[in-house]
């Protein structure tokens, strides 16, 4: 049998797909490296790279953080938790800049990778970002289907507490 790795091809999932099915193959064909994807996940991060994040998700992703007890596939607003994220994760791009992950560790699990890191950078007036974080994540077909997050919410600048405090809701994205 035909193996595809996402390593020697290097485009966007949807081309991918469509590659594999001219191929006559299906996803469960490809072989993924689960550090590769959290690579290319924290990439997108840094980078404020939406679309990229957002096809390494699966659209039904479930997404738990345990500083909001509530694991599920949708937010409080029934919207989904995969499109919460994404908006806490562009909310954090305004409110700190030059965000970047110092990896600590990072390894492969037999449903994904496990990784800790420490996301630093610089609040809008001046302080110093320095949150210590450790993320598990489930694959399959090459995108995440569970993110748990785990961060220390005492090394989180007031600005940010603050600005979180303030959100009464979290829009939706359609």
């Amino acid at each position: 049998m035909t193996r595809v790795t996402c390593s020697t091809i290097k485009i966007g999932y949807w081309a991918l797909e469509l590659m594999i099915g001219l191929m006559g193959l299906t996803m469960n064909d490809v072989k993924y490296d689960a550090l590769e994807i959290a690579e290319r996940f924290f990439a997108a991060i840094e980078q404020g790279d939406i679309p990229t994040l957002r096809s390494l998700y699966a659209p039904e992703a479930l997404i738990w953080h345990n500083y909001d007890p509530i694991e599920s596939r949708f937010d409080t607003l029934g919207g989904r938790a995969v499109d919460s994220n994404i908006l806490l994760l562009g909310a954090l791009q305004q409110l700190i800049s030059g965000i970047n992950y110092d990896l600590w560790y990072q390894d492969r699990t037999s449903e994904g990778f496990v990784r800790h890191h420490v996301v630093r950078g610089q609040t809008q007036n001046g302080g110093v970002v320095a949150i210590p974080v450790c993320v598990t994540a489930k694959i399959s077909s090459g995108r995440i289907t569970h993110l748990y997050e785990y961060l220390d919410a005492n090394h989180l600048p007031e600005e940010i507490i603050a600005y979180f405090a303030e959100q009464a809701e979290v829009p939706k994205i359609n």
